[in-house]
C-alpha cells in the first residue's frame, strides 16, 4: 500500500470574499432592516445612523459572487440603496 502526499500549493480552494458597504434605508425601518441583514450567512454592522444608514461587511463562502451577497440586501424591504465600498479577495 502506498501512501500519497498531496502538498500545500497543490491544494487551492476557492477565493474569500469581503464586502464593506453602506446601506440605506428608510429611517422609520431601520430596526427591521437590521434584523434582516443579521440574519443574513456572515453579515456584520459595525455602524448605523439614525438617519437610516448603516455599515456593513458581509463574509461570503468561497465560490459566491459578490453581487449575490449585494442583492440579497438590496431586496430586504426598507433597504433604499446599498454601496459597495470595499472589497478583499484572498485570491
Amino acid at each position: 500500500m502506498s501512501a500519497q502526499v498531496i502538498q500545500a500549493e497543490q491544494v487551492q480552494e476557492p477565493p474569500l470574499n469581503i464586502l464593506g458597504l453602506v446601506v440605506r434605508c428608510v429611517p422609520d425601518q431601520i430596526g427591521p432592516v437590521r434584523q434582516s441583514i443579521c440574519a443574513l450567512r456572515g453579515a456584520e454592522i459595525h455602524a448605523e445612523d439614525p438617519a437610516g444608514k448603516l455599515v456593513v461587511t458581509l463574509e461570503q463562502l468561497p465560490g459566491e459572487p459578490p453581487i449575490k451577497a449585494i442583492d440579497q440586501i438590496e431586496r430586504i424591504s426598507g433597504v433604499v440603496s446599498t454601496s459597495l465600498v470595499y472589497h478583499f479577495c484572498d485570491a
